[in-house]
């Protein structure tokens, strides 16, 4: 059961939409190179790559974000973190692509998320914004500026500064989607959900249009997933994954050098 205070769900669903327009439409997370190489060609070989793929992506991914929106990792050094952590340039330029595509969406649902977490409300845009959670919304942040290297400590959200200028203009998918979290209030789980979610979701739509699979197999195969997703989003939440998967990097850089392809990776 959700906790009383936590984001609502209709904000989380909306976050994890496929049709969010930050540009995830074009990008497989690897699913057209997979196939085009013969490695994915049914609903049983698809369900093994997403599996492989939320374990790996979908958990690193996560736990920058969850940290990010949890308030003990500075966005500039969370791009630093993800750069590391994303051996492919390929991959950290699908990565900043999206990214800069959500960061052009918050900055118009949340103009001055400063003044709306400060305010002691959600930082939605409209009449319809409940009261935080917190019970003392005006400790909430401090507007010191931080610097790389810092981290907000503190409890999630304390000392936190968001503003949008600080990532610059194409930071990565992971650190947009961690302030987005802590501008709408989303805990540091919920935000790691939905990030993991859209990582399968993303991939098994990209593999039912490439292949032609039956809608209805890839939805099961979506809801079979779904524990997993949860799973990863807990452990996503506790601490940052240091892993990396050598066939996502692969396919990101052999996609590169594909002639005429549908997806931009």
């Amino acid at each position: 059961m959700r906790n009383e205070g936590a984001t609502g769900l209709a904000t989380l669903l909306a976050l994890a939409d496929s049709r969010l327009p930050i540009g995830g439409h074009v990008h497989s997370g690897g699913v057209e190179e997979a196939v085009a190489s013969g490695l994915l060609r049914d609903v049983a070989s698809v369900e093994l790559y997403l599996r492989r793929r939320i374990a790996t992506t979908g958990l690193v991914t996560a736990s920058l974000a969850a940290a990010v929106c949890a308030g003990t990792l500075a966005p500039d050094r969370a791009d630093l973190e993800t750069d590391a952590r994303t051996p492919s340039p390929a991959a950290r330029a699908a990565s900043r692509a999206q990214g800069r595509g959500l960061l052009r969406l918050a900055k118009q649902l949340w103009p001055n998320p400063v003044e709306a977490r400060s305010s002691g409300r959600t930082a939605m845009v409209g009449d319809d914004a409940r009261s935080a959670h917190h019970s003392d919304p005006t400790d909430l942040l401090d507007t010191g500026t931080l610097g790389s290297g810092d981290s907000f400590g503190g409890r999630p959200g304390e000392s936190a500064y968001l503003n949008w200028a600080a990532v610059g203009t194409r930071p990565h998918m992971s650190t947009v989607f961690g302030m987005v979290g802590l501008a709408c209030g989303a805990s540091a789980e919920e935000l790691a959900g939905v990030v993991v979610y859209t990582t399968l979701t993303g991939a098994a739509t990209a593999a039912q249009r490439l292949l032609a699979l039956d809608p209805a197999a890839i939805a099961a195969s979506t809801l079979r997933l779904a524990p997993l997703c949860d799973r990863v989003a807990a452990e996503a939440a506790t601490e940052l994954a240091a892993l990396s998967d050598p066939l996502q990097d692969a396919l990101a850089e052999r996609h590169l050098h594909r002639d005429m392809p549908l997806f931009a990776s």
